[in-house]
């Protein structure tokens, strides 16, 4: 297992653990055991969504870890809602960032490189308060503390206008550090897919920025950008899919999903 793959597996796990405390813990009316079928149920379709998850594009790559076991008890009022996550992963879109973060990186360090002259008026002034700096030294040593305090102040100021010179030029060029910022982050693209996957009682009705996706009931995004997408439309249970990312490489997820065994799980 690679560095980058250990990496998400690590986030994807922490994540999966964390998941029976946030259902169960605040529970208002109490919670109820589970009862072995309800256990066996939960444990079969968690293992089933895995089975099911569809196969990274090339260059990509998935990391599915186990399937928690099914929790012991939960809410009364409510069921054991089988919820299993997984990340699709991109190493080309991760190298293309980095590469244009570099590019970047390497276009603001010659921005804030001095014109010849500003930087060779910078540094005479610099190495005058040094001078100064190292007279109120001797000064201090010979124990005239009056002469060696008037060296100083005098190899500040001399300190101050070199540091003036290099301010006044990384305030001229910042705006041209915003805009390659900018762009940057502009074309950025997650080299990451996050999907969480719940098999529910009925379809969750469609709220969102509506898409087409062949092969699902429903398929929109939500206010936070997320695809979210369900199989099935009846009382029986149903599937949703949340996939969190940047939009074209959702999307292309998104369409495996919908090709995938997993839609036969929803019961129409």
């Amino acid at each position: 297992m690679d560095f980058i793959t250990k990496a998400f597996a690590a986030a994807i796990v922490t994540g999966c653990l964390a998941l029976p405390a946030t259902l169960y813990a605040d529970c208002v009316d109490g919670s109820r055991p589970t009862t072995e079928a309800e256990r066996q149920t939960y444990n079969n379709t968690m293992a089933a969504i895995k089975a099911a998850l569809p196969t990274p594009p090339a260059d990509w790559q998935v990391q599915a870890p186990n399937p928690l076991p099914a929790p012991n008890s939960v809410c009364k009022g409510s069921r054991a809602v089988a919820g299993y996550d997984a990340v699709y992963f991109s190493s080309v879109l991760q190298k293309q960032n980095q590469e244009r973060q570099q590019k970047v990186d390497a276009e603001i360090r010659t921005l804030q490189q001095l014109p010849a002259d500003k930087q060779k008026e910078a540094d005479d002034l610099y190495k005058q308060g040094s001078q100064l700096g190292y007279q109120s030294i001797a000064a201090q040593k010979n124990k005239n503390p009056d002469e060696a305090a008037r060296l100083r102040a005098e190899a500040n100021k001399y300190y101050a206008q070199s540091k003036a010179i290099k301010q006044e030029h990384l305030q001229s060029i910042s705006p041209q550090i915003n805009k390659l910022l900018a762009d940057n982050q502009a074309v950025y693209v997650s080299p990451e897919v996050r999907a969480h996957i719940v098999a529910v009682e009925g379809a969750n009705p469609a709220k969102g920025e509506r898409v087409s996706v062949p092969g699902a009931d429903a398929a929109y995004f939500d206010s936070y950008n997320n695809l979210n997408l369900s199989f099935g439309k009846g009382v029986g249970q149903a599937v949703s899919v949340q996939l969190r990312g940047s939009r074209e490489p959702v999307l292309a997820i998104a369409n495996l999903f919908a090709g995938s065994s997993l839609k036969t799980l929803a019961v129409k």
